[in-house]
């Protein structure tokens, strides 16, 4: 019996740890959790040109890595999360990364919508402008931000997406199109699944109960 409490005493310790250690992942200077990036490309409209070498539209946007992007030209993408929901919370909810002036001299901007049907649809979509935020060593040149508060589409605070549509605001394009390479979730909220620690904590918690139980009737059954 005296194991089991310890068992169970060590499980507690270890769960309490887990929730503690969330990771954590900067990009541009903003600290997202590991989970707040784009999960899946949906869809893409072309022309669409992966670069920074990148093969493919998803191996670039799909992560947290900003050595990757597609230049969107004239083209777009719907991208979606799968472990993560982005959260009309305070302030700014998304950040849209771009690749610096090196590639794309001056910054150009994002125009962003809930479809891509939305992205031509006036009152459906929403202009978000870049700035510089410092050197990227990963793809040797600057990298550029620009903020997205969802209330700016429409939803109400505490409203949760899980896909964004994205193309160049054609207003600002230089060369070809605006360069994106990663998008996070600034506010995001993650499905509710237990973790191994809590299924863990749990089952020790029935053993525990067993063992309780059959100790009292153990000595239910001596008194007789």
């Amino acid at each position: 019996m005296r194991s089991l409490v310890l068992g169970f005493a060590t499980l507690l310790a270890l769960a309490a740890k887990s929730a503690c250690v969330d990771a954590a992942i900067i990009v541009g200077g903003i600290s997202f959790d590991d989970n707040a990036f784009v999960d899946t490309v949906i869809q893409e409209n072309s022309p669409l040109f992966p670069f920074y070498g990148a093969l493919t539209v998803s191996d670039a946007l799909v992560g947290s890595n900003p050595a990757n992007g597609v230049d969107l030209l004239t083209g777009s993408v719907l991208l979606g999360f799968t472990d993560n929901l982005v959260v009309n919370g305070t302030g700014s909810d998304l950040a849209l990364f771009e690749g610096g002036p090196l590639f794309s001299p001056p910054p150009e901007g994002f125009v962003v919508s809930l479809s891509v049907s939305g992205l031509s649809t006036p009152g459906e979509f929403v202009v978000v402008p870049v700035s510089d935020t410092g050197f990227n060593a990963a793809s040797n040149d600057s990298i550029l931000v620009g903020y997205l508060d969802l209330s700016s589409l429409g939803l109400p605070v505490g409203a949760t997406i899980n896909q964004i549509a994205i193309a160049t605001d054609i207003a600002t394009a230089v060369v070809g199109g605006a360069d994106l390479t990663v998008v996070g979730a600034i506010n995001n909220s993650s499905p509710v699944v237990p973790e191994p620690a809590s299924l863990a904590i749990w089952s020790m918690l029935g053993l525990v109960g067993v063992g309780v139980g059959w100790r009292r009737r153990s000595r239910k059954l001596s008194q007789v």
